[in-house]
């Protein structure tokens, strides 16, 4: 197997073209119209995997900070996406893990999501990140599809 050499950083305007390309193969809905603010309003929450031995972006995480679920600012992941040839490898824990410090950076401690209930196989890579299923939410998306709501509870390293 080839050797992955994987950076996890901070979006720049330039990925916007890779980011896309990769949220266009992946999922459902398009979050392009949203890069610019996530990435003004909360740069470190904007994450990209960046390959360093093809120079190639591979995944991101776009995420926004939100009240909505809790009185204390919480997190909430938008979107998380692999390029489906670096899926399975590793990627998408690290995003999460980085994501993670630097929520914790900003003493914010919990994170939700919300995930297709028939997408059996991102439910097991999130159980097996440590979220939990909170309720299920009907019609949650446009096209009306219920989603779990998952939330983690991020554990401080210190």
């Amino acid at each position: 197997m080839k050797q992955m050499n994987i950076r996890i950083r901070e979006y720049i305007p330039i990925d916007e073209k890779s980011v896309y390309k990769i949220n266009k193969e992946t999922l459902e809905v398009s979050f392009k119209s949203l890069y610019n603010i996530f990435h003004r309003n909360n740069p470190d929450l904007f994450l990209v995997a960046e390959d360093l031995i093809s120079n190639k972006i591979v995944g991101f995480i776009l995420v926004t900070i939100t009240k909505k679920f809790e009185p204390r600012d919480s997190g909430i992941i938008y979107a998380i996406a692999i390029s489906p040839n670096y899926q399975n490898k590793g990627i998408g824990r690290k995003l999460i893990e980085k994501l993670s410090e630097n929520l914790v950076r900003r003493n914010i401690f919990t994170l939700y999501l919300h995930v297709k209930e028939s997408n059996y196989k991102a439910i097991q890579f999130y159980s097996n990140l440590g979220f939990k299923k909170l309720e299920l939410v009907k019609k949650f998306y446009s096209w009306g599809e219920s989603a779990f709501r998952m939330k983690l509870n991020i554990q401080k390293n210190n």
